[in-house]
């Protein structure tokens, strides 16, 4: 797997620089110490960015470069929950625990979408992060986010009975899971109205899996 191997040479590495690190300024410590424990890893061309403790960073496949990330350089906030790479609009989404959202390009320029961390919700709890072309969905216990990355923009919040654990698009449709239903929305309807939602078979579309169900696996 390229990704793997990639990311055993990019943790070798990690581990050379860390050999030097008593000469660091404790201060400078502190931003280091969090990148150890690497929860989730995308692959965007020849970078990969790794999300480690909540903190974000990168290994260059081509010239083996690492670029951290934060908010003396390119990131608005603290706690990135999820990542995930937009080939479509060559885009990182960060996504962070209180729902603030980084669309970071390539050339690490940023585009804050603070809509979801403003929004008054009963729990904004996480469940999911899907990209899908250039739009992204975003699972919560309080319903789902659609996101448009190529104007970056929020597009709409709709709401359920119940948590939605998953949600994506195939064609011109949007299905959501929840903990008892798969629910289908057509986009030429108004799918603010929950009434516009139709039940299908459980099987009628595959989600993938949420970061929680691959923890219990």
């Amino acid at each position: 797997n390229f990704v793997i191997d990639s990311m055993k040479k990019f943790l070798l590495y990690i581990l050379f620089c860390l050999a030097g690190i008593e000469c660091l300024h404790a201060d400078d410590w502190k931003i280091y110490a969090s990148y150890h424990n690497a929860t989730q890893a995308v692959k965007a061309d020849s970078r990969i960015f790794v999300l480690a403790n909540g903190d974000l960073y990168s290994y260059d496949t081509e010239d083996q470069t690492v670029e951290l990330y934060d908010k003396t350089n390119v990131l608005s906030d603290f706690g990135i929950a999820h990542i995930a790479y937009s080939a479509s609009t060559k885009q990182l989404v960060a996504l962070y625990d209180n729902g603030n959202i980084d669309l970071i390009g390539m050339d690490e320029t940023r585009w804050n979408m603070p809509d979801l961390k403003m929004k008054a919700l009963s729990d904004k709890t996480i469940n999911e992060l899907k990209v899908v072309g250039s739009e992204a969905l975003i699972s919560l216990n309080a319903g789902v986010a659609l996101l448009n990355l190529s104007k970056g923009y929020f597009v709409d919040f709709y709401t359920f009975d119940g948590k939605v654990t998953n949600a994506t698009i195939v064609g011109k449709k949007i299905y959501v899971k929840t903990a008892t239903d798969v629910l289908e929305g057509d986009r030429s309807l108004n799918l603010l109205d929950v009434n516009n939602w139709k039940k299908v078979a459980s099987d009628a579309v595959a989600f993938g899996q949420t970061d929680e169900e691959r923890k219990n696996e």
